[in-house]
């Protein structure tokens, strides 16, 4: 009788640890899943929270937003550009925003690897920043005033219009 008893003890307490196994095991699951969809939620709106906390952290300057990618000549040549505005005006309140829009980052840090940025860098793998403001062409950039309104918008880089470029900057600097 002793024998049955334990014989059965056993194999309740058997059948409770693989429930608890279950159980833990569902959790686990349960957690892993929940932690995969908030980094994706947190991916998705990266590019836009961080440019709302540049932005915010820049507020009352002179800002130039511009979107990029590596395969783009043209931003080859900005880069330098963008590098020397930020340099030379950033004590009067002005700063340079750049947006990536590589569907691949390591594209984009192979590129920065040979055209440093002295400024900040937001990723936007997916385009959500770049269709909110209509980019039509690369490199595409906005100089917001320090009230926090687009200005003067551009697509494309042209080194015959950088004392244009430059002069926008400044005459916004100005007021």
């Amino acid at each position: 009788m002793n024998i049955q008893l334990i014989q059965h003890s056993c194999k309740t307490t058997l059948s409770v640890a693989r429930k608890l196994q279950f159980v833990s095991l569902l959790t686990l699951t349960f957690f892993l899943f929940l932690s995969a969809a908030q980094a994706k939620n947190v991916a998705e709106i990266s590019a836009k929270t961080q440019l709302d906390r540049l932005i915010s952290q820049h507020r009352g300057e002179v800002i130039y937003v511009d979107f990029w990618a590596s395969w783009c000549g043209p931003c080859r040549k900005s880069f330098p550009w963008m590098n020397k505005m930020q340099r030379e005006h950033q004590s009067k309140g002005f700063t340079v925003i750049s947006i990536n829009l590589d569907a691949e980052q390591a594209l984009a840090k192979e590129f920065l690897q040979d055209n440093p940025a002295n400024f900040a860098v937001v990723y936007d793998p997916k385009g959500e920043l770049a269709r909110f403001f209509k980019i039509q062409g690369m490199p595409s950039s906005l100089t917001i005033n320090k009230k926090g309104k687009i200005k003067y918008a551009h697509s494309g880089f042209f080194t015959t219009k950088v004392s244009q470029y430059e002069q926008e900057i400044q005459q916004l600097l100005a007021l």
